[in-house]
């Protein structure tokens, strides 16, 4: 009878992206509710009446949106650059949505799509948020490089202890040429 109740929700193309084994589970967490459009920026705050400042607090320019906050933001879309590059991908996207579909479209194995969508994307936005919020608690935004370099750790050492024996040398070089 319970289960008779339970209305289906929406179907989604990006469960796949986010609910996987190569992202860590605070960063699952983070890029699901970034990718509902969720997350408490000081935007949807406002909205809500509890926040007076709507204004991004990296970059002080415009509104902190999800959008602006992770494709729009200076500071994130460098950061994006910097990553995408040392996958030896092209350009970051405008906007999460766009990013994973552009990713998995143009990524030439499955085991570099896996990585670059599903551990580098749920990393990106993780550390972009953590920065944002070490921006108004701290006072302090960590320094591109210092970003970079913590994602890449994260996703290297993620994805190197649940590697598949099923990978082929070619991924498996490029890889460990990270």
């Amino acid at each position: 009878m319970y289960l008779n109740n339970l209305s289906q929700g929406d179907k989604v193309q990006w469960h796949g992206y986010i609910w996987n084994r190569l992202s860590i589970p605070n960063y699952r967490f983070i890029i699901w509710l970034a990718t509902l459009d969720k997350l408490k920026t000081r935007f949807r705050l406002h909205r809500m009446g509890i926040a007076t400042d709507c204004s991004c607090p990296i970059c002080g320019i415009q509104l902190e949106t999800v959008a602006h906050l992770f494709f729009e933001c200076t500071y994130s879309v460098e950061c994006g650059t910097a990553v995408m590059k040392w996958l030896a991908f092209s350009h970051c996207k405008s906007g999460l949505n766009a990013l994973l579909r552009w990713v998995h479209r143009t990524a030439s194995s499955e085991f570099r799509r896996r990585v670059a969508y599903t551990a580098t994307a749920a990393a990106i936005v993780y550390h972009v948020w953590k920065a944002r919020n070490s921006c108004i608690w701290q006072l302090q935004v960590p320094s591109i490089q210092k970003l970079v370099k913590d994602i890449q750790g994260d996703v290297k050492y993620r994805v190197q202890h649940l590697i598949s024996k099923k990978v082929s040398s070619s991924d498996l070089l490029w890889f460990h040429s990270l």
